[in-house]
């Protein structure tokens, strides 16, 4: 994946999402807390991109209640995480990044595509030296997303 990084408010960037998010969802509250300005070195529309899935894959696929995103700074790197009720099958957590996945999804019981978007957004993690992580406990499931501030090329 080619990346076209440049200096950005990542933050900023998100809150943008956000509002496109809020308007393709309007029935799901969608909240983000910033937790504070997060400037780095990163290709904005990739992130943009792989937000907006994990957003859009908590809206659809949850089993109510809020949808919920956060960023902060962890040391040198961003943090974006988008949690949901739900609850995704032990046996479905291993492969949840794989390409083109398709099964049972979260306890709504209906079928979903949990492979193509989420396979993106490990990419896009990768392409930045970040990774993308998913844990389901206690009914809610939660991704987060680490990508670093700033990575040479």
């Amino acid at each position: 994946m080619t990346l076209k990084k440049s200096n950005a408010n990542l933050s900023k960037e998100l809150l943008e999402e956000l509002q496109i998010l809020r308007a393709a969802f309007p029935q799901q509250e969608i909240s983000l807390d910033v937790i504070q300005t997060i400037e780095g070195t990163f290709d904005v529309s990739r992130l943009r991109e792989a937000f907006a899935n994990l957003l859009s894959n908590a809206a659809e696929h949850g089993t109510g209640g809020v949808v919920k995103a956060k960023v902060k700074k962890s040391e040198d790197a961003a943090v974006i995480q988008v949690c949901n009720e739900g609850k995704i099958a032990d046996e479905k957590l291993e492969g949840i990044f794989d390409p083109l996945k398709r099964g049972q999804g979260f306890e709504t019981g209906h079928r979903t595509n949990l492979g193509l978007g989420l396979f993106i957004c490990k990419q896009i993690a990768l392409a930045h030296g970040g990774d993308i992580v998913v844990k389901s406990d206690d009914g809610i499931v939660l991704f987060t997303l680490t990508i670093p501030l700033h990575q040479a090329d």
